[in-house]
């Protein structure tokens, strides 16, 4: 999404790598990223995690916060089922869109413990 948004990838850095998260910096040609993906309850904020909820999705624009947790639990099912229905990436190639992230092979590779 962040890169149909904001443009192609211009520096992509991993910060941390663990069992059950992630975390880097992404310079995107009209945005800066830095992002956070965990698997770990315990990493969701104590507000979130007292609310019940299992998801937490927060985009900080030009110092304006918006959460956008709600709704999303099955956007990325739609979004699958829109690209094998040929009604998504029609400007984007999935080699553009995921080419950020294959560079994190090479550093799972290094720790042996992080195989693609």
């Amino acid at each position: 999404m962040l890169v149909w948004i904001f443009g192609a990838v211009k520096v992509n850095t991993l910060d941390d790598i663990g069992d059950d998260h992630a975390s880097g910096f992404l310079e995107l040609e009209r945005a800066t990223v830095r992002w956070k993906l965990s698997i770990n309850a315990d990493h969701l904020p104590k507000n979130i995690r007292d609310a019940g909820k299992r998801t937490y999705r927060l985009l900080r624009i030009a110092g304006r916060e918006i959460e956008f947790s709600d709704g999303f639990t099955d956007l990325h099912t739609r979004c699958y089922e829109e690209i094998l229905a040929g009604m998504a990436l029609a400007s984007k190639t999935p080699e553009t869109l995921l080419k950020p992230f294959i560079s994190f092979g090479s550093k799972r590779n290094e720790s042996h413990r992080y195989r693609i």
